[in-house]
């Protein structure tokens, strides 16, 4: 099956809300001290929103039928008159999701290269996201596709059980 890249529509929001169940869903499964059992990042309006916004871009990736399998969230991260930092203008992937039956067939590649063509007509300066450690098979498929450690953000849970033994 063949697949393509366009930009999200009103009618992709039910699909795009499916998808973001799934992310949200392997989150609770890997830290369910953190992500929330059947829970969404966004709600059906916001989708709905983002979609209109123009400062925004949301990406699918459809196949023959127009049927949704993957999509991309952007936005631009402007960075100007910086105390410390270079001006840069990042395009940021806020999220990304392919459907769990159509992972590892090349459509997260198309997400991705479609991405960075895009930071390129937007005379972006870097294409950045964040992957959560727990997800080991993302985090390889952003390394896979050139992406490196910009920094990390590390935890130390606190556990007061266990505090004596310290």
């Amino acid at each position: 099956m063949q697949y393509h890249i366009r930009r999200a529509k009103e009618k992709d929001a039910e699909d795009i809300l499916r998808l973001l169940g799934q992310i949200a869903q392997l989150h609770h499964e890997k830290r369910p001290d953190i992500f929330k059992s059947n829970a969404s990042k966004y709600n059906n309006k916001l989708i709905l929103e983002k979609i209109k916004r123009p400062e925004e871009y949301i990406a699918v990736a459809v196949d023959e039928t127009d049927k949704v399998a993957g999509y991309l969230f952007c936005v631009f991260d402007i960075v100007k008159n910086h105390t410390v930092q270079q001006n840069r203008k990042i395009l940021y992937l806020d999220d990304l999701c392919v459907d769990e039956d159509k992972r590892g067939i090349g459509i997260g590649s198309l997400l991705i290269n479609h991405a960075y063509e895009y930071a390129k007509k937007e005379h972006c300066d870097a294409v950045e996201l964040n992957a959560w450690e727990i997800n080991e098979r993302a985090v390889k498929f952003y390394a896979d596709h050139g992406f490196t450690v910009k920094y990390r953000r590390m935890e130390l849970i606190v556990d007061s059980k266990n505090d004596l033994e310290r």
